[in-house]
């Protein structure tokens, strides 16, 4: 019988398609690819940006720092000798400026008097009041500060640092600062990309002209935008084109083509004070994929040839066994059973076909049960191991709690963990949790152990007991905490990271993982390196107290024993009581809880936002009918919460008289350029209301951020107000508060006046208004109309 043989056209057939699939298949994953790489480009750019940012910012901040305690600066303020400054920093100073590690230097004296300025040696002994509010707060309030801002003449990141002496005496102010404009050329050393600087002509509007001037000198307009540094040759009307603000686009220069990364500067309060760019042109890219493009099509031709001479030669053996099938089966049906016996032109027999089967069927069932097998093995791991660093899990630490006796337990966790994600990203704290667990695994290598990754930065790790005593693996805890404290984790990315660890120890062995939790959570708060659980644990007890406070908040809330009480504030003005601030109180078995007792509790449950709403609604029914203003308490959970924002909308919407109100809260880290802050205040705005903020003058307080909020009133913070009359420092933190306030046009209460001295310093100092047990204690219900009368207690 003769062979068949392939006509050529169909393996010619086959042959183009496969190169024409190869041919689409290559540009599509190049358009992909092309997109990745830039995406991916972008990103790597940008963490080295936000890492540039945070060690100028901090390198900034430890200069100043550093200078601000140097004995020698502290001996010229003592001495009041601008000379020993000049030639203690002069070098320093000129050093820092040629390695554009500073561009300004500046000594005050309180309140803000130039004492050396390394910019301008002609200033010394002038009031720079006007200008620099942060050197006023900083010297009366003896706190630094640090922020991204436009300054007088330039763009920068300036720190403001305190100069005290030994004895706590404020000395003055050093001010540092270091230009955004030297950015461009920083960060093209860091990526090997060109760049260049805008900034938004809205950034620069706060200027005066002189100052402006001197800003704009090396520098383009160009719409709402300023050219300013820029590391390649080009000009403004390359940017003609351009949206900024997009992420990923492209520009056009001197006819060629690039892609353009762009990253926004954000200032302290929030605001977009300009744009850095990093420019690629991305040829090595296309070189690569030309040379891969190109070794990958000769392969194809090479195997599309090999496809070609094998088809001609199987494919008509294919054919032939086709034939003899057909053959057979003919026979079958004609009852010619005598076929099945015999060969066919060199193929199998039937019987050798079935045999052939059977071992096939066989050998399909192995694979099948070794494929269960393989995947129950993975699930297995997939339910019992942590992906991120291959340690057993969760689950896994619950199993094996349940087996395991005679054991430590002792539970891990990272300090600050999130400050690490925000700074260097998350793929660097992976690998900085990743980094942790080989070190635990290598420094607890004495001792029978298993560890675990119980969360995001959370480890546990079981310790049999075997022939050690207690005390000896409490030590080598402790020493593994020493440890890895003590040791730098050094990332891919070159980065030096030391963490600090802390650790809850169980010595129990029932509920090991819930006391070895409470034993953290003292360490955490008491920030100790770790803390042992015991029957007596002052954790335990507050465990205890907090469940049983959760109780009484859950019962009061269903017996509509949630109450507001009322403290008087009387006007400095009019010495009459005139506004009132509504405090939320729980009656318990004839008596009154106060929320330092109570309100931390509830936040860490859903009846707080109950509570809140409760005391929303009373505070308004309580003054419907009444002529005072009042005021409502309330907190960022309250604010970031839809449900209680939206209650109180609602409720100021049905009140007549909403002039009357103020809302009230504490200005915090979590509000600091919060945009939900930024909506609320806007909304309690439009409804009529007024902003006030609490407690201001110690703990976060922000000059600067409410220069933007513009509250409409101040309360300062009692633990300044309550020693007035024997703190001259506190006298002269308040003072400045007060100035501060009134130059904006904003109001001043000062909270805590409990005696006749504090009041009429509190008058000297022009506060506005006066809240405190000498005023009135809070109670139940407002005073009637005809006892609002400020008396002579």
């Amino acid at each position: 019988m003769k062979r068949a043989v392939v006509k050529p056209d169909i393996s010619f057939f086959i042959i183009t398609v496969i190169v024409l699939f190869f041919t689409v298949y290559e540009v599509g994953n190049f358009r992909f690819s092309y997109s990745l790489e830039k995406e991916l480009h972008y990103k790597t750019n940008k963490r080295i940006f936000d890492n540039l940012s945070y060690d100028h910012k901090q390198n900034v901040n430890i200069l100043s720092a550093a200078l601000a305690l140097d004995p020698a600066v502290i001996e010229a303020y003592q001495k009041d000798d601008p000379s020993i400054l000049k030639q203690h920093v002069l070098p320093i100073w000129n050093r820092l400026r040629h390695e554009k590690l500073v561009y300004e230097i500046h000594f005050f004296k309180p309140p803000a008097i130039s004492f050396v300025n390394f910019s301008n040696f002609s200033s010394i002994g002038k009031d720079v009041s006007d200008v620099r509010k942060d050197i006023q707060w900083v010297t009366s309030s003896f706190k630094p500060s640090l922020h991204l801002m436009m300054c007088k003449t330039y763009a920068g990141i300036r720190a403001t640092y305190p100069i005290i002496d030994t004895n706590g005496k404020m000395l003055g102010g050093l001010s540092m600062g270091k230009k955004i404009d030297w950015l461009p050329e920083i960060l093209k050393n860091r990526t090997g990309d060109e760049s260049f600087l805008i900034y938004t002509k809205e950034s620069a509007s706060s200027l005066s002209k002189h100052y402006y001037d001197e800003f704009m000198k090396d520098k383009q307009i160009t719409g709402d935008y300023i050219f300013a540094e820029h590391t390649l040759p080009m000009n403004v009307s390359n940017l003609k084109d351009v949206n900024v603000t997009k992420p990923i686009s492209t520009i056009t220069i001197k006819g060629k083509e690039y892609t353009l990364f762009s990253y926004p500067i954000i200032d302290f309060n929030g605001k977009t004070m300009g744009y850095i760019f990093t420019l690629n042109d991305f040829d090595y890219y296309f070189d690569l994929v030309r040379k891969r493009f190109t070794s990958s099509l000769v392969i194809v031709l090479i195997i599309s040839l090999l496809i070609y001479f094998i088809a001609n030669r199987r494919l008509g053996r294919m054919i032939a066994q086709a034939n003899s099938i057909s053959r057979i089966t003919r026979g079958i049906k004609l009852g010619e059973f005598g076929i099945l016996g015999q060969k066919q032109n060199d193929l199998f027999t039937p019987r050798e076909v079935l045999t052939h089967i059977r071992s096939e069927v066989i050998d399909l069932g192995k694979t099948i049960e070794k494929r269960y097998i393989d995947l129950e093995a993975k699930l297995l791991n997939q339910l019992f191991i942590d992906d991120l660093t291959s340690l057993p899990n969760r689950n896994a630490i619950m199993r094996d709690l349940v087996e395991e006796h005679d054991s430590i337990f002792v539970l891990i966790n990272i300090r600050s963990f999130k400050q690490i994600n925000d700074v260097f990203g998350f793929e660097t704290g992976n690998e900085v949790l990743r980094n942790l667990a080989l070190m635990l695994q290598d420094y607890a290598n004495d001792i029978k152990y298993h560890f675990y990754r119980i969360g995001s930065d959370e480890f546990g790790l079981i310790v049999d007991k075997g022939d050690l005593e207690e005390e000896q693996i409490i030590a080598k805890v402790i020493a593994i905490i020493h440890m890895v404290n003590s040791t730098p984790i050094h990332t891919k990315n070159g980065f030096e990271i030391t963490i600090s660890i802390y650790a809850g120890i169980c010595l129990e062995q029932s509920d090991m993982l819930i006391k070895a939790d409470m034993a953290l959570t003292e360490a955490k708060e008491k920030l100790l390196d770790f803390s042992i659980y015991t029957e007596q644990s002052d954790t335990k007890q507050k465990h205890k107290r907090n469940i049983e406070m959760i109780e009484i908040i859950k019962e009061a809330l269903e017996d509509d024993r949630i109450v507001t009480h009322y403290q008087p504030i009387a006007s400095v003005q009019s010495h009459r009581i005139h506004k009132y601030e509504s405090l939320v109180r729980i009656e318990h078995q004839g008596m009154l809880i106060y929320p330092g007792a109570f309100l931390e509790v509830a936040k860490q449950t859903h009846f707080y936002h109950q509570i809140s709403q409760k005391m929303i609604e009373q505070t308004l029914n309580t003054f419907r009918n009444r002529d005072e203003m009042f005021s409502i308490n309330i907190d960022a959970l309250d604010i970031y919460d839809d449900l209680t924002t939206e209650f109180l909308i609602d409720a100021l919407s049905e009140f007549a008289e909403t002039g009357r109100v103020v809302i009230e809260f504490t200005e915090s880290n979590e509000l600091y350029n919060s945009a939900t802050l930024d909506t609320f205040v806007e909304r309690i705005r439009k409804a009529g209301a007024k902003i006030a903020i609490d407690d201001f003058g110690v703990g976060y307080s922000n000059f600067t951020y409410i220069m933007l909020l513009r509250p409409d009133y101040l309360k300062i913070d009692g633990s300044l107000i309550r020693n007035l009359d024997t703190d001259t420092q506190a006298v002269n933190i308040v003072r400045t508060i007060v100035h501060f306030a009134k130059e904006l046009g904003i109001r001043t209460v000062a909270e805590f006046v409990d005696r006749k001295e504090v009041m009429d310093i509190c008058e000297e100092l022009h506060i506005d208004e006066l809240q405190g047990y000498y005023i009135g204690k809070p109670a139940p219900a407002p005073l009637p109309s005809d006892k609002l009368e400020l008396k002579d207690n």
